[in-house]
């Protein structure tokens, strides 16, 4: 059997966004919780690769992004072949009790500072997170981007997961900021705020309103 070709019958939507590791308080939200925000994102992964999204802490930037993760993992995006991996009887369970090793799945959120802080303890291999994303990753949430950024270094590291998404058809990333665009240069760098800023790169979606914290 190619397993690239054919879904095994583990390999379920509900199995897949399951696997979409965004903090736990987004699971109960779905894309419906956003009517106001939804239809400029959706121009996102088909006339651009890219989605920013903007705006004060607990506007639902982390939820938006997190509920279209979800969903891309529901419909199937990525590699059959992982998604089939990853779904597999046990596989889970293998993982939580420390016997597999956690491996990111085709739709993979990550937390900037998260990233940042395991970079200081050096603690972060980056030749092969990049070699795990190169295989296995199609759709990648980059979380609070803004927080901790500002040096060449880390413009460095961030420009070269836009282009990560930028270097093939068929990849989707996902960034969330606090920051207004006309700070990105400024915060990001010029290099990573062009590309945000390039319209047939990146959709860029402000959301406001009450904290869904």
């Amino acid at each position: 059997m190619n397993l690239d070709l054919d879904t095994l019958a583990h390999n379920t939507a509900e199995a897949r966004a399951a696997l979409v590791n965004a903090p736990g308080w987004t699971k109960h939200l779905t894309t419906k919780t956003f009517p106001r925000h939804l239809p400029d994102a959706r121009g996102f992964g088909v006339a651009v690769f890219g989605l920013a999204l903007f705006g004060s802490v607990g506007s639902g930037k982390t939820g938006l992004g997190a509920c279209i993760l979800r969903d891309l993992a529901a419909a199937g995006f990525g590699s059959r072949f992982y998604w089939n991996l990853v779904t597999g009887a046990g596989v889970a369970e293998a993982v939580e009790a420390g016997i597999l090793p956690r491996l990111p799945s085709p739709c993979w959120y990550e937390s900037w500072p998260r990233l940042l802080a395991a970079r200081r303890r050096e603690k972060w291999d980056e030749e092969g997170w990049f070699e795990q994303l190169e295989e296995r990753v199609s759709a990648l949430m980059l979380d609070d981007v803004g927080v901790d950024a500002g040096t060449p270094f880390r413009e460095s590291i961030l420009l070269r997961h836009v282009e990560w998404a930028a270097e093939r058809s068929g990849r989707i990333l996902i960034l969330t900021l606090n920051d207004r665009p006309p700070e990105w240069t400024r915060v990001l760098g010029d290099r990573v705020a062009d590309r945000l800023l390039d319209a047939t790169r990146f959709a860029v979606v402000e959301l406001a309103g009450a904290s869904l914290r």
